[in-house]
């Protein structure tokens, strides 16, 4: 018998407004990321489980519905021409989303629908070739990297994937430990893999 939880769930995620979905295989998101995802959580959009996808084929919003509500993550994955007409659609469309962990291009349109909209934190862009890792600011990086190093760890970046069932035991393990089964923990974190 499903809990009361998952029972009170269902008739609120059925009392939501009725977004259209548009099914879009994994290449297909995939494709449009590698086109138009330009901020931290493109690619967590195309891959995650459980996303519904506000599209017309040229691009997406992914988004999830919990409690009456959906909420979008992150900005579209569309031409930045489009974003504007994509945002104003699936807003009409979805009755008052929510949007978590939007960029500021996004938060402007949002704040011109009449959202209010919250800072909470920044993403910082690194070029990796050329960033530098003096001064104090990243003084914190580099004694990490030293005391690694003096217990005989590396960081390299290895494209196998031998290593994808180690990987999976050791996220089973450490989730082990943790509540990680709600839904906004699957919602805000990409698959590790």
């Amino acid at each position: 018998m499903p809990s009361l939880r998952i029972y009170i769930d269902s008739l609120l995620e059925g009392a939501a407004p009725k977004v259209p979905r548009r099914e879009l295989s994994h290449l297909e998101r995939l494709e449009l990321v590698r086109r138009h995802g330009d901020f931290s959580l493109a690619y967590s959009t195309a891959v995650q489980q459980k996303l519904s996808y506000f599209s017309d084929g040229d691009g997406y919003i992914a988004f999830g519905t919990k409690m009456k509500h959906h909420f979008a993550l992150g900005d579209p994955v569309v031409h930045p021409s489009d974003r504007l007409g994509y945002i104003r659609r699936f807003v009409e469309a979805a009755g008052g989303p929510w949007f978590v962990q939007i960029g500021a291009e996004t938060a402007r349109v949002l704040a011109g629908l009449g959202y209010q909209v919250n800072r909470l934190g920044i993403d910082t862009r690194l070029v990796l070739p050329a960033h530098d890792f003096s001064g104090k600011r990243n003084e914190t990086v580099r004694y990490s990297e030293r005391w690694l190093s003096k217990k005989g760890y590396s960081f390299a970046e290895d494209r196998r994937n031998i290593f994808l069932d180690e990987i999976a035991r050791l996220s089973e393990n450490w989730r082990g430990e943790r509540i990680v089964k709600r839904w906004e923990m699957g919602f805000l974190n990409r698959p590790f893999a």
